[in-house]
């Protein structure tokens, strides 16, 4: 789980230091728009304000456009080199992107220019997993959750990569130590009950479950492994609230993760509507039934008279939002829809 820095500060009353502190207070409070609009201004009167560019990038990296995060906060990198935070951005920016060259060693700077950057180490962590080099992974990880126990990122990161290595009582272990300071992690809790329920300890897995409910009353995923381990209450299929909160949580990665495996999906679908529908006229009412980030989009786009897209997911809908191409996009279920 990558780790970037967005500071929130109360607005002044005019000049570039007002307005770019507006622009930090709508950003940190989900108003993007606004934000973009107090960034760009600033940036019109201060075309090289390092930090107006670090935090625009940082919101087109929220939004998904990747490219242009890179490009906003290389230049801020350029106004300001000595600034930690930048490159550590510039990192999680550049392995989004399938960059992981470029990634290691942004992060590699930002630790030579501060040493002090457990975000900065987390990440290193993380991609060094991403690359393979399992060993590399673990050292830093765990020299990250021994600096700092109570940082929960990390903390998860180390139990899944060791999940992911099939070491389950180690992973377990952090998950137990790293809830003993974050309660309230979810990713924590999950992993526990997973790992419990691979080691054949059902009813461990169960307590897991039970408590992170009794903590949080209906909350998706827990009632979701609590009935797949009790075998108790099992609906036909996984509630629409559950697979909304795993698709928002994978959001973010979505795209770069599907890239990583090739995946043809979209040109697929786009060949077989070709076959079926002929040649494109822009005469037709198109529904993309359970759309995504919208990856279809721009290839059904010559079909359609108006195009739909619909998503459990409002996490993926934001991403098929600004990627454009719709004509409407609706959060529902595709089958009632």
């Amino acid at each position: 789980m990558p780790n970037d820095n967005v500071s929130v500060a109360e607005p002044a009353a005019s000049g570039i230091a007002g307005r770019l502190q507006q622009a930090m207070q709508w950003h940190g409070g989900g108003r993007l728009a606004d934000a973009e609009t107090a960034y760009r201004s600033v940036l019109a009167d201060a075309p090289e304000h390092p930090d107006a560019l670090h935090l625009l990038g940082i919101l087109h990296a929220q939004r998904g456009r990747h490219a242009e995060a890179a490009r906003l906060i290389a230049a801020a990198i350029a106004a300001n080199p000595h600034e930690a935070m930048f490159h550590n951005n510039y990192g999680n920016v550049c392995a989004e992107r399938g960059h992981l060259d470029e990634a290691e060693a942004s992060y590699l700077r930002a630790l030579e220019l501060d040493g002090t950057r457990l975000d900065a180490l987390n990440n290193l962590g993380v991609l060094l997993g991403a690359r393979g080099d399992a060993q590399g992974a673990e050292k830093v990880l765990r020299r990250v959750v021994e600096l700092a126990p109570d940082f929960a990122d990390a903390r998860q990161n180390l139990a899944n990569h060791l999940f992911r290595l099939g070491r389950l009582p180690e992973a377990v272990q952090q998950c137990v130590d790293g809830l003993v300071v974050a309660p309230r992690s979810a990713a924590l809790r999950r992993l526990l009950g997973v790992a419990y329920s691979m080691m054949g300890l059902r009813d461990e897995a169960i307590a897991v479950w039970r408590a992170w409910l009794q903590a949080e009353p209906g909350n998706p995923l827990a009632e979701h492994h609590l009935r797949a381990c009790t075998g108790e209450d099992v609906p036909a299929r996984a509630a629409d609230a559950y697979v909304s909160s795993v698709f928002d949580a994978f959001a973010a990665s979505f795209d770069a993760k599907l890239a990583s495996l090739a995946y043809r999906a979209p040109e697929l679908v786009a060949q077989a509507v070709a076959c079926h529908a002929g040649e494109p006229r822009c005469d037709r009412a198109v529904l993309d039934a359970g759309c995504g980030t919208g990856l279809c989009a721009p290839l059904l786009a010559p079909w359609a008279r108006s195009l739909v897209g619909v998503d459990l997911s409002a996490g993926m809908l934001a991403r098929a939002r600004v990627r454009g191409g719709y004509d409407e996009l609706v959060q529902g279920e595709l089958v009632a829809f």
